[in-house]
């Protein structure tokens, strides 16, 4: 059985200050998958993943995200699925919601992404996750890196934090496209973050998560 888990969603406040922001940008994570999962589950996946899914040090917003459908031996299948990212704790296979994704439904085959209107604000660290509602949606592919999940009927939400089970072998389908936040100290000393909003979006919004797990 293969696990997956929860989603939950937190709007966290980002201090807007003027001045351009970082224009660099980073891929984690790889889209595709021929592993078919359960339903419904969390999933997250472990440091130890090629190619990592692991935020890279710093301050990031993620601004969207990708999955490729119709992979698996079960053939075309549209999947009902959320992006979520995961920060662990200090006890094993517990993990706290960073920020979890709206809840989208796939084409049935090919490759799927999706923009955040709102981005999630992570940190380096965080892993990406996965909360899958379709089964036998191929949310995963073989691959040298541990998963870990938990089967949940309840989205998780922002700050909650799940105990996930016992780690397998395989790699998320999901890959995520991060942009740094820039960070200056004003004049008082405080710290402050430079962001940008893509047109007509406000600038101030994030969304935070927790753990996960698949099947």
């Amino acid at each position: 059985m293969r696990f997956v888990h929860f989603v939950g969603v937190v709007v966290a406040a980002v201090v807007v200050v003027a001045g351009p922001a970082s224009a660099e940008t980073v891929t984690i994570g790889q889209a595709g998958g021929s592993l078919a999962c359960n339903s419904p589950i969390d999933l997250v996946q472990l440091a130890n993943a090629t190619p990592s899914y692991v935020v890279p040090a710093g301050t990031w917003k993620l601004t969207s995200w990708s999955t490729i459908a119709g992979g698996s031996s079960a053939g075309p299948l549209a999947g009902n699925l959320q992006l979520e990212v995961w920060r662990a704790t200090a006890t094993p296979l517990a993990w706290q919601l960073v920020g979890i994704s709206p809840l989208v439904t796939t084409s049935a085959s090919g490759l799927n992404t999706f923009q955040l209107s709102s981005p999630i604000v992570v940190r380096g660290g965080d892993h990406l996750g996965l909360r899958n509602l379709t089964l036998n949606y191929p949310c995963e592919a073989p691959g040298a890196g541990g998963i870990e999940g938990t089967i949940n009927p309840t989205a998780p939400v922002p700050g909650e934090t799940r105990v996930f089970g016992a780690s397998s072998s395989a790699l998320l389908n999901v890959r995520a496209t991060l942009e740094r936040v820039k960070h200056d100290d004003d004049d008082d000393g405080r710290r402050t973050t430079t962001t940008t909003a893509s047109p007509g979006v406000p600038a101030a919004t994030a969304v935070v998560v927790d753990p996960h797990f698949t099947g």
